[in-house]
């Protein structure tokens, strides 16, 4: 089965192998017009933590350190979970057929547990430039309160303020830091020190995600809200509350494209082994 999709034939989801989605998701990347989006998203929301951060400075008061850390962990914990929640939330349901986001958003999920180091070898837009985005609504709000609300509000708002702008900085950092547990070889010693001391996602606890059927330690920035949620089993009492309510039923799309990769694998070692007797032979 074929569709018509921006002037060219595109087979459906079912027809497609392995090694199409693949090379669709690296097209995707590189898209003109998307890397153009991704390069003024980096921008601003550059320009707006470096107003956070200097309008955080303004309004510091030492008495108020203790406190302040605590929102900055909390704001860290925020963006934490919420890169486990849209990271389960793309693993579990939908397919690449789903209207506004199967091909933006399924088609790179898909490909990531088919192939997880594809993304490793990708450029800096494309690892900053989606999350700058909405990273960049976020910052809007304590940019906007820092630069235009009076003092006083400031003050009692300072703790909120200050959890708001850490999660939305540190959510920016997710695709960098999920590169990072992808990148065996190369990375500078500050990177595997901070890995090292889980201040960001080691490399051997990501690794525990990736073992099929892929249900656990979603979150993938530092991974400390992984230690709670997989504790309490959240998001399998989550997807019970979903299917009971709904009739729809987790990672079907995920498992399928799975089989397709043991099946591909399967493939690919045949004719490996094929090719060997037959240079044997000559």
């Amino acid at each position: 089965m074929e569709h018509m999709q921006e002037g060219k034939l595109v087979k459906h989801s079912s027809e497609l192998g392995v090694d199409e989605l693949v090379e669709i998701a690296e097209g995707i990347s590189y898209e003109t017009p998307k890397r153009i989006r991704e390069a003024t998203a980096i921008a601003i929301m550059a320009v707006l933590t470096v107003a956070a951060t200097y309008g955080l400075y303004l309004h510091f008061e030492i008495e108020r350190a203790p406190a302040m850390l605590v929102a900055a962990f909390t704001g860290i914990m925020i963006a934490d979970f919420i890169s486990g929640l849209v990271h389960w939330t793309l693993d579990s349901w939908g397919s690449i057929e789903t209207p506004l986001v199967g091909r933006s958003l399924m088609i790179p999920f898909r490909e990531h547990h088919i192939d997880p180091t594809a993304f490793t070898r990708r450029d800096f837009l494309v690892t900053w430039g989606d999350l700058s985005i909405p990273c960049a609504i976020g910052m809007a709000f304590p940019v906007t309160a820092l630069y235009t609300f009076s003092p006083e509000n400031i003050k009692l708002l300072y703790d909120v303020i200050v959890v708001w702008a850490v999660a939305a900085a540190v959510a920016c950092t997710n695709n960098q830091t999920h590169k990072w547990a992808h990148t065996h070889r190369g990375l500078p010693g500050w990177i595997k020190w901070l890995q090292k001391m889980h201040i960001v996602l080691p490399i051997e606890h990501h690794h525990i995600h990736h073992q099929p059927p892929h249900m656990i330690k979603y979150c993938i920035i530092t991974g400390w809200a992984n230690y709670p949620l997989d504790f309490i089993d959240f998001w399998r009492k989550l997807e019970w509350l979903i299917e009971s309510i709904t009739g729809w039923k987790p990672r079907q799309d995920d498992m399928k494209w799975s089989k397709k990769k043991k099946r591909f694998l399967q493939m690919e070692n045949e004719l490996s082994d094929r090719l060997i007797r037959e240079n044997k032979l000559e």
